[in-house]
């Protein structure tokens, strides 16, 4: 169901410093001492529910109290005012809302400091959701249906950049959308953008200080380089590969794996992935040049040459699909209580032999992050019968299950589930590449159960 979605995750930012100094523990970023209640008035604007919370901020729906208009208002949490440079990142934050004033730009209709001192601002309320969920849920797009997302976000980054601010935190959860159409388009979170600063104004990124969401990270991002606009290209390419293929160009459970792909390895051809053509292939290459000056010099460069190559001819067997029965299996490895070093051991492990047994099994893997898997295959015309395949299902689910919890050493630091799924995929060349078997819709949202 969609929601009126201001922020995917108010917590956007990743930081990593080279230096020490007091620790917080996470349990203080989520503290919900501090959330406003319904009804309460901040800036003439009355608060009707929570949309939103993240470790940084929260997010509410409002409404005011004259005119009735819709907005949404942002609070920094009172454990994050403490660290330094979240109250000045946060005011900057709407500064450089306000230095842009773009159509595909989240309004900011004020700002202020509630009566405990922590900042607030007050924003255009988007109805929609973003484009992260979008591709999840849908599926990958091709490059003329993902077209009339860049278009719109590339002429907010122009006017960005134009405006002497780099974004760096470009990714498909930070893009706001009405609906698969595009009829509206919102880039939001300007929270750790890079504004060009006044004469005597400090910056707020310390040396060694790393800021941005790790697979969407540029190289000069994760060396603590200076950046500049060709950062925010980088980005896009990621988000490119994303929407054609649903899927990150660099992803691994491990941050610094993560980082190591983005500073040293080739990203995959997004046509390994999709039907997609060389053309395709060769924007979205140069866009994650490892070297900056290897990459499009302007956003509006990377437009032209995607509308050139989405109305492009590929090659007809590189395109076709169909359409198959196949099965898909989900796994899933959550902590029991607070993550810690060993427990991600052992979703690393539950994950790898999961992985390991369903690719024995002549299953592919669709999707491995830090604690789930997907994998699937397309049934043969002998498992296609229903009563046959639902049996099939069933036995593998509790044989796997078996087989995982039995790798657990301390089986009480980890909540483990296995799911299974008959339905349709959309198929090229006998690799599922998306369709209701892939998209995750038939997971239960609840976590999982032991």
């Amino acid at each position: 169901m969609r929601r009126d979605r201001v922020l995917e995750d108010p917590q956007s930012e990743t930081e990593q410093t080279n230096t020490t100094g007091p620790s917080q523990s996470d349990h203080l970023f989520h503290d919900r001492s501090d959330d406003l209640e319904p009804g309460k008035v901040v800036d003439g604007y009355e608060i009707e529910s929570m949309i939103g919370r993240g470790g940084c901020s929260t997010v509410y729906a409002v409404r005011h109290s004259e005119c009735g208009e819709e907005a949404a208002l942002k609070v920094l949490k009172y454990a994050r005012t403490g660290v330094p440079g979240n109250i000045e990142r946060f005011k900057r934050e709407v500064h450089a809302v306000e230095l842009i004033g773009h159509r595909n730009i989240v309004d900011m209709f004020g700002a202020g400091k509630l009566e405990d001192g922590r900042p607030y601002c007050i924003m255009e309320l988007v109805r929609g959701d973003t484009l992260s969920r979008l591709v999840r849920q849908h599926g990958p797009l091709m490059p003329a249906q993902a077209l009339a997302f860049i278009e719109p976000i590339c002429d907010a980054l122009e006017a960005v950049h134009a405006a002497g601010i780099i974004h760096r935190d470009i990714k498909p959860s930070n893009v706001l959308v009405s609906g698969r159409d595009a009829k509206l388009v919102k880039l939001i979170d300007f929270g750790i953008a890079k504004l060009s600063l006044e004469e005597g104004e400090k910056p707020l990124t310390a040396v060694g200080q790393r800021l941005g969401t790790p697979v969407a990270m540029s190289p000069e991002q994760l060396r603590c380089a200076e950046v500049d606009t060709r950062t925010d290209i980088y980005a896009v390419g990621v988000l490119l590969h994303f929407l054609v293929t649903g899927q990150y160009p660099f992803y691994s459970s491990n941050r610094r794996e993560i980082e190591q792909l983005h500073l040293h390895s080739e990203p995959p051809p997004a046509s390994a992935r999709a039907p997609v053509s060389p053309a395709i292939d060769a924007i979205i290459a140069r866009c994650l040049s490892k070297q900056p000056e290897d990459r499009f010099d302007t956003v509006g460069d990377v437009v032209h040459a995607w509308k050139h190559a989405s109305v492009a001819r590929s090659d007809p067997g590189q395109r076709r699909t169909e359409t198959a029965l196949a099965m898909a299996v989900y796994v899933e490895a959550v902590a029991a209580d607070e993550e810690d070093d060993e427990t991600l051991e052992d979703q690393a492990a539950v994950l790898d032999t999961a992985e390991a047994t369903l690719t024995e099994a002549g299953f592919a893997t669709v999707l491995h992050t830090g604690s789930t898997l997907l994998c699937a295959r397309v049934l043969s015309n002998d498992d296609k019968g229903g009563q046959r395949a639902r049996a099939k299902k069933n036995l593998l689910v509790r044989a796997l299950e078996d087989e995982l919890n039995a790798t657990l050493e301390e089986p009480h630091r980890l909540r483990v589930r296995v799911l299974a799924h008959v339905d349709s995929a959309v198929v090229r060349r006998d690799e599922i590449i998306g369709g209701p078997v892939a998209n995750m819709n038939w997971v239960p949202a609840e976590r999982a159960q032991r």
